[in-house]
C-alpha cells in the first residue's frame, strides 16, 4: 500500500506526458512514439484509451 502511494506521482506525471503526445495526432502527427503512448494510455487508463474500435460492414447499395 505504501509503495502505491509512492507511485502514484510518477504514474499520474507519465499519464500527463503520454496524453500530451497523443493529442498530437489531432494535429495530423502520428508516429511510433504517439502509437506508444496510446498504447501505454491504453494500459494506464484502460476505460478511457483501452477501448477496441469496431468496424461496420461495407454497404454495397441503399435500399
Amino acid at each position: 500500500m505504501l509503495l502505491e502511494e509512492q507511485a502514484f506521482p510518477f504514474e499520474e506525471k507519465a499519464i500527463e506526458l503520454h496524453e500530451t503526445n497523443a493529442a498530437r495526432a489531432s494535429q495530423g502527427i502520428y508516429d511510433k512514439w504517439v502509437k506508444q503512448s496510446f498504447e501505454a494510455l491504453a494500459k494506464l487508463r484502460p476505460v478511457r484509451y483501452g477501448k477496441a474500435e469496431r468496424a461496420e460492414g461495407v454497404v454495397n447499395e441503399i435500399r
